[in-house]
């Protein structure tokens, strides 16, 4: 059977959420009948050299800056000569320059992801006739949850009939390989055995709430003495400096740690005990994702997005964004039952396994390619 030919349209390989998932998509996916390229705006040599020798054809349009619409004529004469039957777009402006293409493309589908569930170009009606443009060029509106669904339904009504929901995965197998080397890694971060470790992983951005996170984890300590916080991820300096300060003066220099961007979050993971997201909203949680597939017992928020993930009272705790109070209770009532805290990772991990992996989300983009053929 002939293979599907799929090129994917991104702006870049800068590391962000919908970048490392579809290097995942692509890389560690189960694919069976459909053949995978991409393309990306801009030429970032390191990464593409990182696509080549995943054995992936990677193409580079090589824009001098972000709306060189002038390269919409190189995407077309790409799709053309490439005989591609599907070009997938990820993310704006990708998706405007792949709605303009597609005027000049006759064979190809054309599939967009919406990958989450707010963005700047909403705050101003202006740009709804944009939108609307773009989306009317696309076959298919993935969104990577309900959550991301509904907003962009409210946003443009229209649309309701070409969205379909397709989470986003994560290799789940790579979560579970330093189980046993739990101990080592602690003893490499400074981590005593007796300490009981809360972490984040999340970019240092104002939705994501580090800031009622750390006034949680302060009534936490008082609960529970030997407590450590992990903040993974980094951000603009001022707003870490503000973050630090924070922490500095609510006493926490010794308990809160910031690890800024790492590459090894799941070993991170695997020296945690307890993981936390307090988001006013996202697309869809995938660092919660994660923690679920390294076995941690995880709380969220019943902000947009999280809902599509945990199961409140089952799979993980929710909790009401913007509230510390509420926070730290929850905090305080995992760090004070451990058979809890594995009752929720063993449900969780199970969850993610079955509905979060990279290979299920595979077979879904695979079922979804051959039904617009």
């Amino acid at each position: 059977m002939t293979k599907l030919r799929v090129l994917h349209l991104v702006n870049s390989f800068r590391i962000g959420g919908a970048e490392k998932f579809l290097a995942d998509l692509l890389f560690r996916g189960d694919w069976r009948e459909v053949e995978n390229e991409i393309c990306v705006l801009f030429d970032e040599q390191p990464s593409i050299q990182e696509f080549d020798q995943a054995e992936c054809q990677v193409h580079a349009l090589k824009l001098y800056y972000k709306y060189d619409l002038t390269q919409v004529k190189a995407l077309v004469r790409l799709v053309n000569q490439g005989s591609y039957d599907i070009l997938h777009v990820h993310l704006f402006p990708a998706q405007l320059f792949g709605a303009l293409a597609s005027y000049l493309t006759s064979r190809c589908i054309y599939v967009t992801t919406e990958h989450g569930s707010v963005n700047r170009r909403r705050q101003f009606a202006a740009f709804k006739f944009l939108d609307a443009f773009v989306y009317s060029r696309y076959t298919a509106v993935v969104c990577v949850s309900n959550a991301v669904k509904g907003a962009l339904i409210r946003w443009l009504p229209g649309l309701q009939h070409k969205i379909w929901v397709v989470p986003n995965g994560v290799v789940t197998e790579k979560f579970c390989f330093y189980a046993d080397s739990r101990e080592k890694i602690r003893q490499d971060l400074g981590l005593r055995q007796e300490e009981l470790v809360f972490t984040i992983v999340a970019r240092l951005h104002p939705p994501k709430n580090h800031h009622v996170l750390i006034k949680a984890f302060r009534e936490v300590t008082f609960a529970r003495p030997k407590t450590k916080l992990l903040v993974l991820g980094d951000g603009p300096l001022p707003i870490r400096r503000e973050l630090e300060q924070l922490r500095d003066d609510l006493g926490l220099a010794t308990s809160v740690t910031f690890l800024g961007a790492r590459g090894d979050v799941p070993k991170i993971l695997a020296a945690s005990d307890i993981f936390v997201l307090p988001s006013k909203y996202e697309g869809l949680p995938v660092s919660v994702v994660e923690a679920m597939a390294a076995g941690l017992p995880v709380i969220g928020t019943t902000g947009p997005g999280f809902t599509d993930v945990i199961v409140d009272g089952e799979t993980g705790l929710l909790v009401p964004p913007d509230d510390p109070n509420s926070l730290s209770k929850t905090m305080i009532r995992l760090a004070l039952r451990p058979e809890e805290r594995r009752r929720l990772g063993e449900a969780g991990k199970a969850r993610a396994r079955e509905h979060f992996d990279i290979k299920v989300s595979t077979r879904h983009y695979e079922e979804l390619y051959f039904s617009l053929m």
